[in-house]
């Protein structure tokens, strides 16, 4: 048996030393580009939250000024009408009351066609639940069972969605008694 000294059991120390510091330098490699993904995810995060934040924001005044325009539009129509409740007033003559009032409806009706709503035909129609809601039902010989006889308030759609349903009175065949 013979005996080693320490230079034999020892390997060069350089050659230890670069693997160490090859990893080490890796390692400092990887933990920077881990920090700038870490910085980028945060800056994700608070992009993300900002947008998310804005949006509400942004729906929050939409549902509370979104209207706005319309709302504008219907002022002077608005104005007409309380001149017209002030003139009704003082005035004895109701064929310039009744002027003011289809100037009024004329008014409404256009700004009704410039939102795309439109009154649809039901006099004379078949009663649809879909688009008819029935206050009356009333005998009628002259008109099938159904038949619409009387608007009490007209039906709007805006396209072709359904606003309102009319209000209307509905024809029935009196039943005829044999005895």
């Amino acid at each position: 048996m013979s005996k080693k000294t320490h230079s034999e059991h020892s390997e060069d120390p350089q050659k230890v030393i670069e693997p160490l510091q090859d990893l080490q330098k890796a390692l400092e490699k990887a933990q920077r580009e881990a920090d700038t993904f870490k910085d980028l995810a945060l800056r994700s995060q608070a992009d993300f939250d900002n947008f998310r934040k804005r949006m509400i924001r942004e729906r929050e005044e939409i549902l509370k000024f979104g209207n706005a325009n319309v709302l504008e539009k219907i002022l002077p129509i608005v104005d007409h009408f309380e001149m017209g409740l002030h003139a009704a007033g003082k005035h004895e003559n109701r064929e310039e009351l009744l002027k003011g009032f289809e100037l009024i409806f004329q008014q409404m009706q256009a700004f009704l066609k410039d939102q795309n709503v439109e009154a649809f035909k039901s006099k004379g129609e078949a009663f649809d639940p879909n688009f008819h809601n029935c206050i009356a039902v009333l005998p009628n010989k002259d008109c099938a069972d159904g038949t619409i006889v009387e608007v009490l308030k007209p039906g709007y759609k805006i396209g072709e969605r359904l606003l309102r349903p009319a209000s209307v009175v509905v024809a029935n065949q009196p039943e005829s008694h044999h005895e």
